[in-house]
């Protein structure tokens, strides 16, 4: 199956993303095109300069994220990793995580999120 681009066009952002400051989103959930989708949501998002989404965590939930372009610094429990186009982050269920744009462009990845067990 293939979502074309047009189809997800008049999307509105992700309401988390509408509360956050410099960081828009479009989402869809796999399960709008079909039924038995192991996928919670796909997102593109956009973060400006100096954006961050704050420490969070997703229980149940497995997330992928894609780096399209920019420069961040990811942070896992502790630990702070800079990321940049190309990277891919995996974030575990259950483990707070954050990201912030420590470039002077937009930061671009793809969010992809398993679908939540409890």
């Amino acid at each position: 199956m293939i979502i074309r681009s047009s189809q997800i066009e008049e999307l509105e952002s992700h309401p988390l993303f509408g509360v956050l400051d410099g960081v828009g989103s479009r989402t869809i959930s796999p399960d709008e095109f079909y039924e038995e989708s192991n996928f919670h949501e796909i997102s593109w998002v956009e973060m400006e300069p100096r954006a961050l989404i704050p420490e969070h965590e997703h229980e149940g939930c497995e997330e992928i994220k894609i780096i399209i372009y920019g420069i961040g610094m990811y942070t896992e429990g502790k630990q702070k990793e800079r990321v940049g186009a190309g990277d891919v982050i995996l974030t575990e269920k259950g483990l707070r995580h954050s990201l912030e744009n420590i470039g002077s462009y937009p930061l671009v990845y793809i969010a992809i999120s398993s679908k939540c067990n409890g």
